[in-house]
């Protein structure tokens, strides 16, 4: 069995945050309606495996989201692999939408 992802190289960003609350079962969980919309598209810099396994690939184009939980600002990307979201370090990730990102 094959599984697909979305092209988030070119699918506008509101299709692929709708996608992600589709991913994340937002119709049973509420807390996921609307939480993607105000992501941006990135690309992942390095390969990353997280305990789930293989998360992303070196080059893989994805939605994500600046955020800091007391110990610097992180992102959190949209793992369709996974099924969920991975919280990654700047250095893996490459901003491609123009947002403006202070380091």
């Amino acid at each position: 069995m094959t599984t697909t992802f979305p092209d988030c190289a070119t699918l506008p960003i509101p299709t692929l945050a709708a996608l992600a609350e589709e991913l994340c079962n937002a119709d049973k969980y509420p807390q996921y309606r609307g939480k993607f919309d105000d992501h941006v598209r990135v690309r992942i810099t390095r390969n990353v495996t997280t305990k789930s396994g293989r998360a992303f690939f070196k080059g893989e184009i994805t939605i994500a989201k600046r955020v800091d939980y007391g110990d610097g600002l992180d992102w959190s990307c949209v793992c369709w692999r996974n099924g969920g979201s991975t919280l990654l370090e700047d250095y893996q990730v490459e901003v491609l939408d123009g947002l403006e990102v202070s380091r």
